[in-house]
């Protein structure tokens, strides 16, 4: 039904998430340093993705629809809209870093396909660093 098993593309997914994440800089950049023009180490990043990978972007580009929007409004309407937008780039730029050592985790997994993936968790060690964070009282009930 499904046809022939595949396996994930670990250099793929790699390429994928720098690329989104080089994509959502530039475009965090565009909305916070008006007319600048961003290093061409982003750049340079962003023109090998799109030739290796043949794609021109994974991110689109704001386009404003001014009809109906009297004139007196539409600055402060467009400054809103691109600080909200800076906001959301943000916020995403920083789920894609929380994301580093879970992608690391699934990396390991993914050079071993066929083992049942666990990690083992020393209750001491994690005790300890409780007790050493002033943190000791979570877990009592256990002791």
């Amino acid at each position: 039904m499904w046809g022939k098993k595949r396996q994930y593309d670990e250099e793929m997914i790699r390429d994928f998430m720098r690329h989104l994440r080089a994509e959502v800089t530039m475009c965090l950049f565009h909305a916070t340093h008006d007319g600048q023009t961003p290093s061409r180490e982003l750049l340079a990043e962003l023109a090998w993705f799109s030739t290796k990978y043949d794609v021109c972007g994974l991110l689109p580009t704001m386009e404003a629809d001014t009809a109906a929007v009297p004139k007196d409004c539409l600055e402060g309407l467009l400054k809103d809209v691109q600080a909200a937008r800076a906001r959301e780039l943000k916020n995403a730029l920083d789920a894609i870093e929380a994301l580093g050592p879970v992608l690391a985790e699934a990396f390991l997994c993914l050079r071993q396909p066929h083992r049942l993936p666990k990690t083992r968790v020393r209750l001491a060690d994690v005790m300890a660093k409780l007790r050493a964070t002033g943190i000791g009282d979570l877990g009592k009930a256990a002791c």
